[in-house]
């Protein structure tokens, strides 16, 4: 990358890491049967056939300076390097956030079942075996998440979701009570109570990590796995969750923080 002022920064692109191969994009990277565990990049788009591409962030290390021109150098290896498209986005500290990498995978138990859409979503349905205090376990396929408390002023837990039916297909008519705990290696898992309202759309909740009892331990967030998530009691609709991370408690985009 060539700067305005001069400078000029090197960013070494590594195969199957910052970018992966074209053929059967969607079902190395969606379907729960990665090839990549570590690409740390998201599909960008795919076909009727799962071909396509991904996109990797890069951040820029100097924002105050004006970016002229990039050179791209293959190191004349098996990789043959194509670049799509180049595009830039405005960093803002109030919305950033630490993703829980995907593909996620997911464990029900209770008697609810649970599925992986391709666009990445975990739902969750009730099925006339289940039990009170049921859930599904979500974790990423490519290991834990490590999470600094100090790259956020209020961090809390992040989630994206949509209440669904009941055992008959009927809209959840009333709030879903979820108890949500961080998932991790250590033996006591942080927990919190949300409410998903019947809205029957996507809605952001934030739930800071001070609201979780006990309040999570830095070896909690080193090692963050993913999260459970658990009927409180009864289990009569089920939801989509989407778009797990962890960031600010307060920012300005659209979202309810859990009290």
């Amino acid at each position: 990358m060539h700067y305005r002022s001069g400078k000029i920064v090197q960013y070494p692109v590594v195969a199957r890491i910052d970018i992966v191969d074209w053929y059967r994009t969607r079902q190395n990277l969606i379907d729960g049967n990665s090839r990549y565990p570590k690409f740390k990049g998201k599909v960008a788009w795919y076909d009727r056939k799962g071909n396509g591409f991904a996109c990797t962030p890069w951040k820029n290390p100097y924002p105050d300076d004006g970016l002229v021109s990039l050179d791209i150098e293959t190191t004349m290896t098996d990789t043959i390097p194509v670049v799509i498209a180049v595009t830039a986005e405005k960093y803002l500290p109030e919305t950033a956030s630490i993703p829980l990498s995907g593909p996620y995978r997911h464990w029900p138990w209770g008697g609810v079942e649970s599925a992986l859409s391709d666009t990445g979503e975990v739902s969750l349905a009730v099925t006339q075996k289940s039990k009170d205090w049921s859930g599904v376990h979500i974790t990423s396929s490519k290991g834990k998440s490590v999470v600094s408390v100090k790259s956020f002023r209020n961090p809390a837990l992040i989630l994206n979701v949509c209440p669904g039916n009941d055992l008959y297909g009927n809209p959840a008519s009333k709030p879903i009570k979820i108890v949500v705990k961080l998932y991790s290696r250590q033996k006591r898992k942080p927990s919190a109570t949300i409410m998903i309202e019947p809205k029957h759309e996507w809605e952001k909740i934030r739930i800071p990590l001070s609201k979780f009892k006990p309040i999570p331990t830095k070896e909690v967030l080193q090692n963050w796995l993913g999260v459970t998530l658990q009927y409180h009691e009864k289990a009569f609709y089920g939801f989509t969750v989407r778009n797990i991370a962890i960031g600010e408690a307060e920012t300005s985009d659209k979202g309810r923080t859990a009290k």
